[in-house]
Parts: C-alpha cells; sequence; structure tokens
C-alpha cells in the first residue's frame, strides 16, 4: 500500500500500529508519520529484511536517524506513508518525511571533537618535520 496524498492520510493509534509485525504487513513510524512498507520493500531493504521486522510496529525514528540515511532514501520513504501517529501535532497530516540528516548541534559537536583531534596531530606533524630539518643541518 503506497500513500497517494496527504488527503488519504488518517490518525493511527499505537495499538493498530503495533498490529503490523510480518514481512508482509509492516508498517513502522517516524517523525510522527505512519509507514506501510510492502514485501517487496521489506525484502530489498539495503540493511535487510530483519532490521525492518526489529522495528515493525513501532516508532522507528531514532533508529533511521542513527543510520543517516541519504535524501533519496528520504524522497523514497515519502511514497509510503499512510497516516500519522495519534496525538501527532498538526503538521503530521500533511508533512513530507523529514529531509535534514543531523540536527545542527550534533553537526557542530561533530566538527569540534574532529578539530580536537586534528588540531594535534598537524602540530605533531609539524613538528617532526621541524625536527628532522634540525637534524639533517647537524
Amino acid at each position: 500500500m503506497a500513500a497517494s496524498s496527504t488527503s488519504s492520510r488518517r490518525a493511527i493509534s499505537k495499538t493498530e500500529l503495533a498490529k503490523h509485525t510480518s514481512e508482509s504487513d509492516c508498517w513502522l513510524s517516524m517523525h510522527d508519520l505512519v509507514f506501510a512498507l510492502n514485501q517487496d520493500f521489506v525484502e530489498e531493504h539495503p540493511g535487510g529484511p530483519e532490521v525492518l521486522l526489529a522495528l515493525a510496529g513501532k516508532d522507528a525514528t531514532a533508529d533511521f536517524e542513527d543510520i543517516h540515511h541519504s535524501s533519496s532514501a528520504r524522497d523514497w520513504a515519502d511514497k509510503y506513508i499512510i497516516g500519522y501517529m495519534e496525538n501527532a501535532p498538526e503538521e503530521a497530516k500533511t508533512k513530507m518525511m523529514v529531509r535534514t540528516k543531523l540536527p545542527a548541534s550534533t553537526t557542530e559537536s561533530s566538527q569540534s571533537s574532529s578539530c580536537s583531534i586534528l588540531v594535534p596531530a598537524v602540530l605533531l606533524a609539524v613538528g617532526a618535520v621541524a625536527a628532522m630539518f634540525v637534524l639533517k643541518k647537524q
């Protein structure tokens, strides 16, 4: 079952979501949206069907974001939206899959972490080159 338009979406309870946990009937939620994944998709998922089946019937937002899925994966996900979780914000009725991979704070944090490792490495390399020139002159 694939989503045809946002007007065909409906509210889906956690109880209803939890009933769809098989390879031929696999639903999961992400970012307050509910996705119905067909058997072909489940079988051909790059991470294997086990990954999806472990998350079937549940909120898979954190797992999806931890993998840092590509923009094309996010575009593809839009085809499988069938509804939104009950009590979700009003925007869930019409929104598509979230397009950003990482929140800005995570990006800044990882850049800061990279710099803290990179600076000592560069200083060590410069020191080694300087020592080599000093020793060569002697």
